[in-house]
């Protein structure tokens, strides 16, 4: 089994304005004048986490991780599809409706 390690570290980044989106919830959160954030580590990667979703404990982490993860799937799956039709459109020979001037001209826009 993978060991995911989770540390409270001083905050590098106290005095940036922005903010950055929960590795587990996708909330953005601010890391202006907080004192310390939290870091998750699995191997070499590591990404930040919010307070909220540090609060909440381990089993709820990895429950909203897996549902967060199942998100990004859906979204990729959909993107996927979208750049299957863009491609056949890209390939196939386009029947362009010229022929329909008065149609063509009330397209919306």
């Amino acid at each position: 089994m993978m060991t995911v390690e989770i540390k409270i570290i001083e905050n590098p980044l106290s005095d940036w304005k922005l903010g950055d989106p929960c590795s587990i919830c996708n909330r953005m959160f601010s890391y202006t004048e907080a004192e310390y954030v939290a870091v998750v580590y699995v191997d070499e990667e590591r990404d930040f986490i919010c307070g909220d979703c540090l609060k909440k404990g381990p089993e709820a982490i990895k429950k909203a991780a897996q549902k967060r993860a199942q998100e990004i799937r859906d979204e990729i799956r959909l993107r996927l599809k979208e750049a299957e039709l863009l491609e056949k459109i890209a390939s196939g020979d386009i029947v362009y409706p010229w022929d329909d001037q008065e149609k063509f001209s009330k397209c919306a826009n």
